[in-house]
C-alpha cells in the first residue's frame, strides 16, 4: 500500500501506507490475500508507518500466522518506531516478529 490508498508491491517487498486505519482494512486485506497465495516468503516496509490501529495490526498478526502455517515466513524490511510503540503496547511484536 501507498500513502495514496492503493497496493504498492515492489520487486522486494509490499509498502505500507503513513496510516493503517479501519478504513484501509479492505484494501489490505485483499493485498495480503494475494501475497499470501503465492505461498512464498514476503517482506513488509512499514517504515513509513505514522499511525496504526488495533485492527490494522490483528489482520497483519493474521497474515503473518497464515504465513507461518504455510511454511513461509514475512521479512520487515523496514518498521517504524510508530508501528512498534503501538505493537509494543499490545504485546504484539514478538507475534508479529517485527523488532525495530
Amino acid at each position: 500500500m501507498t500513502a495514496t490508498g492503493s497496493d504498492e508491491m515492489t520487486a522486494e517487498a509490499l509498502v505500507l501506507d503513513e496510516a493503517l486505519t479501519m478504513s484501509d482494512l479492505e484494501t489490505l486485506y485483499e493485498t495480503l490475500k494475494c501475497v499470501a497465495a503465492t505461498e512464498q516468503d514476503a517482506s513488509i516496509d512499514a517504515s513509513a508507518v505514522t499511525s496504526v490501529d488495533t485492527a490494522s495490526l490483528q489482520l497483519l498478526l493474521s497474515f503473518v500466522r497464515q504465513l507461518d502455517d504455510n511454511g513461509c515466513r514475512v521479512n520487515w524490511c523496514g518498521v517504524s518506531d510508530a508501528f512498534v510503540k503501538t505493537a509494543d503496547l499490545l504485546d504484539l511484536t514478538r507475534d508479529l516478529k517485527c523488532a525495530a
